[in-house]
């Protein structure tokens, strides 16, 4: 009921570029080559191969379809809820208060982060196999059998391949060894301590391989003085806390603050050393205090900023895990206050249902901030005080994809101050562009290369405004130069298509080819030339390599389609068309095509009921489609008829 919604929702312009939306091992779905690359990649700054087979799992199932990947995640999430119970179910013997404990993990409102974001698959997953090593190590404590030992150190290791937050399970089984198992005892200390060896040696082996992923992400000493870091991750936990009880204002990014508020910081710790003083001090009565509390820290600390990665303070994504100590710890000590006082009971489980339902609405509407980049970006700038810089920069990008350009250039020239500046002006340059404010726009793209001259997105903006203005010279020199920095062929290549001189860009593409064999966007852009040229035998075996490389390519499929469709082979290519409608069911193109092949063979009815599903997706993107399809001559006569056919049926429109 709460994640149901991400059925409509899109993929964002932040990590999702590099988890799905660009990234070609990934779009090709589940191949071997593809499986190879999630083993060797340190993409995305970490080295979780499982998350990237799960992404690939995904393309191949629903191409590139941002809803049904959402749908997955939210399965996902409802599988760990389950999976928190049967746990706690098994190893404290407690029915209702298992029950709550995973009502509460469901509903949070820090969990929509995990769940609705595409990208951060990597939390659900690596929950899963924590959840499912938790079980394994459960029923090892009760039976003593090897084989759910041997599962619960292959969980972990599965766990550690999704996302390496998973090397503190070592610490959480020997708090579940102190509570609820009660095993931590002076006679059995050595024997449980020997246990975690194999645990301990998974997460070893993941601590150098994750520094050397995230190595370009860790901030350095010099950078964020270790005093700055640990007054923010004081901060950062009390915050936590403060949005487990009050689920407000919350963002995709809470920006590291301009300067440390001392006091504050010093309150923080004071409040942090309280509590841990007070649950090791009723550790005898109330164990699971103790217990939930250190599960809470514990597993906060590889991502509480004492090692600084990224330039976030704190993210509702890093509570997955460690909430579900948090609310062991609450409920268990709600249910100790039933026991000493019965009249509590009532009012206290009245308490507990109201607070279920009113985070599972507050949730359904922070879901609801996740439809689409620039929906997320607007609510994080409006709930973040510091300096959203990052969350500028994203929306400005947004609203440049959606045409609206005077509101990127708002929040491009809001962003000043952004650790690439390159970036802000080459998108300020572009939103200048887009109002016809060349002069401006040629001032932002030169100041975009001063501040990087490796930045070849600039330099070619910058070429084609000064060409636009009549300055050839600057403008040759700035093109130039955005293909010394790429170094490309490929790049030349397409400047020889938007020059229109065709017969340079087919030499240039077959080099390119050449040196990347396996790059099947270059291949749908060598296909395209080569159909131009007429050469439509070359053309029609760069498209199939393309899509051998890549068969969830939308844009191969749709140019192949429509090279088969005009080579008379309509059968073939209603097949591209459909491939492309379920690779992305949101698009009104493949519908439009396949209705005008159906007019052609005079299936009108098949005609009308995919033209009237197109335009139910789209109508105005459907008119512009079918008018640009049926525009170049010459024109079959059937589709003459078929128009005509939709005017008797009251379908002008």
């Amino acid at each position: 009921m709460i994640y149901l919604q991400v059925r409509t929702h899109q993929f964002i312009n932040f990590d999702d570029p590099v988890y799905v939306t660009k990234n070609d091992h990934v779009l090709a779905g589940l191949t071997w080559p593809g499986i190879a690359w999630a083993f060797k990649s340190f993409a995305a700054s970490n080295w979780h191969p499982l998350t990237w087979i799960s992404h690939m799992i995904d393309v191949q199932m629903f191409g590139v379809d941002a809803g049904a990947h959402l749908l997955v995640s939210a399965a996902f999430h409802a599988l760990n809820c389950v999976l928190v119970f049967l746990f706690l179910r098994a190893a404290t013997g407690s029915l209702w208060r298992s029950g709550i404990v995973a009502a509460l993990f469901a509903v949070h409102p820090l969990r929509v982060e995990s769940v609705a974001w595409v990208s951060e698959r990597k939390d659900t997953l690596s929950a899963l196999f924590f959840l499912l090593c938790l079980l394994a190590y459960t029923r090892y404590v009760q039976t003593r059998s090897w084989k759910p030992y041997v599962t619960a150190v292959f969980m972990l290791i599965l766990g550690l391949m999704s996302k390496p937050m998973l090397v503190t399970t070592p610490f959480v089984l020997l708090i579940l060894d102190y509570w609820p198992f009660k095993r931590l005892t002076r006679a059995s200390l050595k024997r449980v301590l020997i246990e975690k060896i194999p645990f301990l040696l998974c997460a070893a082996a993941s601590v150098p391989v994750t520094i050397l992923a995230q190595r370009g992400a860790i901030s350095s000493v010099n950078s964020i003085p270790l005093s700055v870091r640990t007054a923010i991750a004081a901060t950062s936990y009390v915050s936590y806390l403060g949005k487990t009880i009050w689920p407000v204002h919350l963002a995709i990014m809470y920006p590291l603050p301009a300067t440390v508020n001392l006091t504050l910081a010093i309150v923080c710790a004071a409040v942090l050393v309280l509590i841990t003083f007070a649950c090791f001090v009723l550790r005898r009565t109330m164990p699971w205090l103790l217990a939930g509390w250190l599960w809470f820290v514990g597993t906060l600390v590889p991502v509480i900023g004492i090692v600084q990665v990224g330039v976030q303070s704190m993210a509702d994504r890093y509570t997955y895990i460690p909430h579900i100590g948090l609310f062991i710890a609450l409920v268990w000590t709600a249910a100790w206050i039933v026991q000493n006082s019965p009249a509590a009971r009532v009012p206290l489980a009245a308490a507990a249902s109201v607070c279920i339902v009113l985070l599972a609405f507050t949730a359904h509407a922070q879901v609801s901030y996740w439809a689409d980049s620039a929906a997320l970006f607007e609510h994080t700038l409006a709930v973040t005080s510091n300096s959203n810089t990052l969350a500028h920069v994203n929306l400005g990008a947004a609203l440049l994809d959606s045409g609206d350009y005077i509101a990127a250039e708002r929040e491009y020239r809001s962003a000043a101050g952004f650790r690439d500046p390159e970036v802000v002006y080459n998108g300020l340059a572009l939103a200048l562009i887009g109002q016809g404010r060349l002069n401006e726009a040629l001032a932002a793209a030169r100041t975009a290369v001063k501040a990087n001259p490796n930045f070849a997105d600039a330099w070619s903006t910058l070429g084609s405004i000064a060409m636009t203005l009549g300055d050839t010279a600057e403008g040759q020199a700035a093109l130039s130069h955005s293909l010394q920095v790429k170094a490309d062929r490929a790049v030349e290549a397409r400047l020889d298509v938007s020059r229109g001189d065709l017969a340079a860009a087919e030499g240039k593409f077959d080099e390119a080819v050449q040196s990347k064999p396996d790059d099947p966007a270059l291949r749908n852009d060598y296909a395209a030339v080569l159909a131009r040229l007429g050469k439509n035998d070359a053309a029609r075996e760069q498209y199939e390599e393309a899509l051998r490389l890549r068969p969830n390519f939308y844009d191969a499929r749709m140019n192949y389609g429509a090279l088969l469709s005009r080579l008379g082979d309509n059968e073939r290519a209603a097949q591209q068309f459909s491939e492309a409608a379920r690779l992305q069911p949101k698009s009104p193109e493949p519908h439009v095509y396949l209705a005008l092949i159906e007019s052609n063979g005079r299936r009108f009815d098949e005609a009308q009921r995919d033209i009237e599903q197109a335009i139910a997706i789209n109508h105005d993107a459907s008119n512009r489609i079918l008018i640009d399809a049926i525009r170049i001559p010459p024109r079959p006569a059937a589709i003459d008829e078929y128009l005509t056919f939709l005017r008797q049926q009251g379908a002008g429109h």
